[in-house]
């Protein structure tokens, strides 16, 4: 064989540190907060799915979702999750997001 070359392409800062779009996507995603978080995730039919088939929930709508992230995280309506004084069941809400989002990435491999 002969001289091999290789060329990598990486996307880059001002100050020339490789840009790393995933670490932004996820602060963008915390400083949503836990109540549009959660909003947005019930909107995902994949969420539905995930509650259903891990969480033992009837959740086969948008409504059915909310319903089931309010039973899970114990409060009477998700913006509950961002108000002062719960922080337990903000813990909980996180919790859900990241064993949906663990079951994603198994799911889809």
């Amino acid at each position: 064989m002969g001289t091999r070359y290789q060329c990598v392409i990486v996307e880059i800062n001002d100050d020339e540190t490789p840009r790393d779009h995933k670490a932004e996507e996820r602060d963008k995603w915390r400083a949503l907060g836990a109540t549009k978080q959660a909003g947005i995730r019930c909107k995902e039919p994949t969420f539905w799915a995930f509650l259903v088939e891990e969480m033992n929930c009837c959740a086969w709508s948008e409504a059915e979702a909310a319903e089931a992230v309010r039973d899970i995280c114990r409060v009477a309506s998700r913006a509950d999750l961002d108000k002062p004084g719960h922080s337990l069941e903000r813990v909980r809400w996180f919790d859900l997001d990241n064993q949906y989002q663990a079951w994603r990435i198994r799911e889809n491999g």
